[in-house]
């Protein structure tokens, strides 16, 4: 009769043992901002390779670094594509299929997939997203362009004034005012 107790026995045991090992490893906010974020960005034309981006956070600094790496779906190997010196951000293969574009601090660079290439700045202008044409031959982006006065320029005598003129419904937008600046579609050639 003794031999059914063995399994609760031994079932108990580990029981307890996993409930004192998991009040020891609490999940707390700080590990949860020393996990980097994943996410996917594009996949290559073939299907073949994947680009996918990792942020990190730095509290004590207060800022984000966002790494891109470049994953062979065929084997699963994953390589840091770029790195986060700067964050980088919006990777797109170009139609070819050799190199990725993205976004640091707005401008556009791109990488080729060869071994030891360098990363090259294609664009200065100002871009908050970019999209290329499938024939490789356009390149669509979005571009910020001032249309509104600002307060100083409304009234050049009031120059130490630290004053905002509202006169429609959506001043503010979540967590940033508004800027006097709108999103506009701009295509170039390539």
């Amino acid at each position: 009769m003794a031999t059914p107790r063995l399994p609760l026995l031994l079932f108990m045991l580990g029981f307890f043992s996993f409930q004192s090992m998991s009040q020891n490893n609490i999940l707390r906010p700080e590990t949860l901002w020393k996990i980097g974020r994943v996410g996917l960005e594009c996949v290559s034309p073939d299907g073949t390779k994947a680009v996918y981006g990792v942020q990190r956070y730095d509290l004590s600094t207060n800022k984000s670094m966002r790494e891109l790496y470049l994953l062979d779906l065929a084997t699963g190997t994953s390589q840091l594509f770029v790195d986060g010196e700067f964050s980088a951000s919006d990777a797109e293969f170009h139609p070819s299929g050799d190199r990725v574009g993205y976004l640091v601090e707005g401008h556009l660079w791109e990488k080729s997939l060869r071994l030891g290439a360098k990363p090259m700045l294609v664009a200065e202008v100002e871009m908050n997203g970019f999209h290329y044409a499938p024939n490789g031959e356009h390149i669509l982006f979005t571009h910020d362009v001032k249309y509104d006065e600002t307060t100083e320029e409304r009234h050049p005598d009031l120059t130490l004034s630290k004053a905002r003129v509202i006169d429609g419904l959506f001043y503010r937008h979540w967590k940033s005012w508004h800027d006097y600046k709108y999103s506009n579609v701009f295509v170039a050639s390539y």
